[in-house]
């Protein structure tokens, strides 16, 4: 149609030019305004020297505190215990046996939702009442939970996100007389502020309850502490400076991010100022932006080679998703062509469960050539399944392979049943005789530590299928989301596109064809 119409062409055509970029830590510091910020804080008395200097750049000179309504808080912070990686559950579930047993509430907060997971799938089925408080649940559910989090003889697991705000107020006689709700951090925090209200989540208004930090060895040591912590009588005090140390080299680091992003937001400020007031110096502020942000990011502005791997389950659920395969891949390569040109090279690879030992995986090559990929799904038949779980794992260990031989961008995951949920070494309840060679878990890590992200996809409504891709996601540090056959071509398009040229090809993408 745009061929054959002017108008049509005239108001679809154009071309994309980035012309700045703009800083959040900049906002409401324009010059010769008025900005007037007024915070309400239950952690100022914890604000290092550099939080309050970031305060004062805002204007924010004046703080007041004032005491609690309550009177002081009856509180009780048993001694710290740092463990081994392999006792850290352990640990953390004998510390819940023992509120239980006086009928008292626990709630447990984790890193994220993937080691809680952990924690979950291990030793939930020890206690009576458990459930779990997660970002992905609606507003009622939430609501129910926290109502239920105080209740006596119940263990609510969570994560630090829920350690800011929430308000875990005990109604229950029987737990407030027992000693309140008892909580208990199962990671250590950068910011002192976030400790504090992680243990602010008992002893609500004046009620009773107590607060315990265990920690996982090997965490320590991932997050820079390599120190070995000791704890003579609940002594902290090797760990605080070790935090203090991480937490100042932290700063650093974002304190020169901040410093290139403060540069960049004048420059554009300058340029945008320029072509408001029609100057003719807007070209040489436009070069000028230009000139820095390729000194900054070196190599950012030009396209680079993209190397995907495409997981998709190919057993007799799933085929209606290569049916629709089929009838769009033409259409598909054409697209991520036109837009980013041909820098990139597709693995298309379909994987099925241990039934099918023989023919678990079928690969098409790489290749960025539409006929061959069209050819390789063609040929697959969907077959095998049926027992809820597929070889997901296995699936991850080959695009690790696959990395190992030489560098890809990004996995896609698609399908429509979980991995395996037993761990590396264990033997498979539904396949007699199969030995786990690895766990999703374990190829995730893997993956997270090579830099490769895994972008997954859910086909259909299984919760075990979302909840076990949205953990591969979180910690390989890509994205879930559902998708429906019909929308198999977006994205692909979309995933190729962002790894050779970023958010600018995916937005032309989309205003183009979706």
């Amino acid at each position: 149609k745009l061929l054959h119409d002017e108008e049509a062409l005239s108001a679809n055509l154009s071309l994309r030019v980035p012309c700045g970029r703009l800083s959040y830590a900049e906002l409401g510091q324009e010059t010769g305004k008025k900005t007037k910020i007024i915070g309400v804080s239950g952690t100022l008395s914890e604000l290092q020297q550099p939080e309050r200097q970031i305060l004062q750049g805002y204007g924010l000179t004046s703080c007041s505190l004032m005491p609690s309504v309550y009177g002081a808080a009856n509180f009780t912070e048993e001694h710290f215990v740092a463990v081994s990686d392999a006792d850290h559950h352990v640990t953390i579930a004998r510390e819940i046996g023992k509120k239980l047993e006086r009928d008292r509430a626990v709630i447990v907060f984790f890193a994220d939702s993937k080691k809680l997971k952990d924690f979950e799938r291990l030793h939930c089925r020890k206690f009576a009442k458990t459930q779990c408080l997660l970002e992905t649940q609606t507003h009622s559910e939430k609501q129910d939970v926290i109502k239920r989090a105080t209740t006596a003889g119940q263990v609510t697991l969570t994560t630090a996100v829920f350690a800011r705000g929430t308000d875990f107020f005990c109604n229950d006689r029987k737990v407030i007389h027992n000693g309140g709700v008892h909580v208990i951090q199962t990671f250590l925090s950068l910011d002192i502020c976030e400790e504090v209200q992680t243990k602010g989540r008992t002893s609500r208004q004046g009620q009773d309850g107590s607060y315990q930090l265990i920690l996982n060895t090997e965490d320590l040591k991932t997050m820079g502490i390599k120190n070995e912590i000791r704890m003579p009588d609940g002594d902290r005090s090797k760990l605080n400076q070790e935090r203090d140390r991480v937490r100042d080299l932290a700063r650093e680091k974002s304190a020169k991010q901040l410093k290139a992003a403060t540069e960049v937001d004048k420059l554009t400020h300058k340029y945008f100022d320029a072509v408001l007031a029609g100057c003719s110096s807007a070209t040489a502020s436009l070069k000028e932006l230009y000139e820095f942000m390729k000194k900054r990011t070196p190599g950012q502005s030009r396209r680079q080679h993209a190397r995907l791997v495409c997981l998709s389950d190919a057993t007799g659920s799933m085929r209606s998703l290569w049916n629709n395969a089929q009838s769009t891949i033409n259409v598909m390569i054409r697209r991520i062509k036109e837009i980013g040109g041909n820098n990139f090279d597709l693995l298309w690879v379909a994987y099925r469960d241990y039934s099918e030992r023989d023919n678990m995986f079928e690969l098409s090559g790489w290749t960025s050539d539409a006929q061959k990929l069209q050819n390789f799904v063609n040929g697959i038949r969907c077959h095998g399944g049926g027992d809820c779980e597929e070889a997901v794992e296995q699936a991850l260990l080959l695009a690790r392979n696959e990395h190992r031989r030489k560098s890809i961008s990004r996995v896609i995951l698609i399908g429509d049943a979980p991995p395996h949920f037993e761990k590396k070494g264990q033997q498979l309840s539904s396949h007699r005789g199969v030995v786990l060679e690895t766990d999703y878990q374990t190829e995730a890590q893997e993956l997270k530590s090579l830099g490769v992200p895994v972008h997954t996809f859910r086909v259909g409504s299984h919760n075990g299928t979302k909840e076990t891709f949205q953990l591969i996601a979180h910690e390989t540090g890509g994205q879930f989301s559902d998708l429906s056959p019909d929308s198999l071509i977006h994205a692909v398009c979309t995933s190729v596109l962002m790894d050779i040229g970023g958010e600018e090809l995916v937005m032309e993408y989309r205003e183009r064809f979706q």
